[in-house]
């Protein structure tokens, strides 16, 4: 029997800065490698990250990708 995993955009702050900190632990990646890939400010990416602020809507894009990516690599090592 197949799951069906249904990947969410964070509305909160807290809801983007757990994602990202999943999103870092999981594929092992630095906060300015993901403000490089989200195309922000790292300060921006380092007030997302601990929940301050949330990224612009214009990330949510790139952010569904990378927990698509997140929910793979786990599901290929047996998370």
């Amino acid at each position: 029997m197949s799951k069906t995993i249904v990947l969410l955009p964070p509305r909160k702050n807290t809801d983007w800065a757990a994602q990202l900190k999943l999103i870092s632990e999981s594929l092992e990646v630095s906060q300015a490698d993901l403000a490089h890939a989200y195309q922000v400010d790292r300060r921006d990416m380092g007030k997302a990250y601990h929940g301050v602020r949330k990224l612009p809507e214009r990330c949510v894009p790139v952010h569904m990708l990378l927990l698509a990516q997140v929910h793979d690599f786990r599901a290929l090592s047996g998370e």
